[in-house]
């Protein structure tokens, strides 16, 4: 009898982390997924830009390669190009890029900060609240 009972309880054991297991296996894919659909996959795509005959590739797919890059996370060659190419569509991408930054990105951060005041006309330098109020007056 006991034995019996011993074995009811680790199939019921053995069931919820079957069921556990089965939930971290697909969080696990969710996130490579995003992952690669976010991180990895921009990143290729402005890396094979970068690689090609630059002269046949319109502002628009360099505006939206960079888009792409810096979504989720600064990318400094980004932002280098977005002040050549960025337009109106490129603000609010910036605007969050500068969010994010701290002072260790010194450098892509000026380069943030040279697109923004490129596109736009202003010059509110690294002062967030401004850019973001400016933003949202338009």
């Amino acid at each position: 009898m006991v034995n019996q009972n011993q074995q009811i309880v680790d199939k019921a054991i053995m069931t919820k982390l079957s069921k556990y297991l089965i939930v971290v296996i697909l969080v696990s894919c969710c996130a490579a997924a995003v992952f690669y659909t976010q991180y990895y996959q921009p990143r290729k795509k402005f890396s094979e830009l970068a690689k090609s005959n630059q002269s046949s590739i319109s502002d628009s797919e360099w505006r939206d390669a960079c888009h792409d890059c810096i979504r989720w996370e600064n990318h400094h060659d980004s932002y280098l190009i977005l002040i050549e190419k960025g337009n109106d569509t490129s603000i609010p991408y910036l605007i969050r890029g500068l969010n994010r930054m701290e002072d260790s990105h010194m450098c892509t951060k000026e380069h943030c900060i040279e697109a923004l005041e490129t596109i736009s006309g202003k010059d509110y330098g690294d002062d967030i609240h401004s850019w973001k109020t400016w933003y949202s007056q338009q």
